[in-house]
C-alpha cells in the first residue's frame, strides 16, 4: 500500500473549479501541499485539467490541477460526488495557507 508524502489537512474552503466553460461551486474537504479533495454534485474525468479558485485572508487565488480519481454517488440525496485534485505547482500562499492551518493559525498575510 502507497502512503502518502504529504499530510492531509481537514478544512473546508469554498471553491469554485472546473475547466474553463464548466465552472461551478464546490468545498474542500481536505488538503495538502499539492492537492484536495472536493466534494459537490460535479464530476469530472481522470486526468481531466481544471482550474480551482477560492480565498485566503479575502486574497484571491487560483490553482491549475489534474483530476487523480473520483467517486460519482447517483444513489445518494444530496448528490455529493468527489474528486481528488493534484496541483503540481501550487503558488506560494496555498502553500503557506496549508502550513498555518496546519499549525491551527488562523491567518497567513
Amino acid at each position: 500500500m502507497d502512503k502518502r508524502s504529504e499530510k492531509r489537512i481537514k478544512h473546508s474552503l469554498v471553491v469554485v473549479y472546473g475547466p474553463q466553460h464548466s465552472m461551478g461551486p464546490g468545498l474542500t474537504r481536505n488538503l495538502s501541499g499539492h492537492g484536495m479533495q472536493i466534494y459537490d454534485s460535479q464530476v469530472f474525468p481522470i486526468n481531466s485539467e481544471i482550474n480551482v479558485m477560492f480565498n485566503i485572508d479575502d486574497i484571491p487565488v487560483a490553482v491549475r490541477g489534474t483530476v487523480r480519481w473520483n467517486c460519482e454517488y447517483s444513489n445518494s440525496v444530496e448528490e455529493q460526488n468527489e474528486l481528488g485534485i493534484y496541483i503540481p505547482e501550487p503558488p506560494a500562499e496555498f502553500l503557506r495557507f496549508v502550513e498555518c492551518t496546519d499549525r491551527g493559525k488562523s491567518k497567513i498575510f
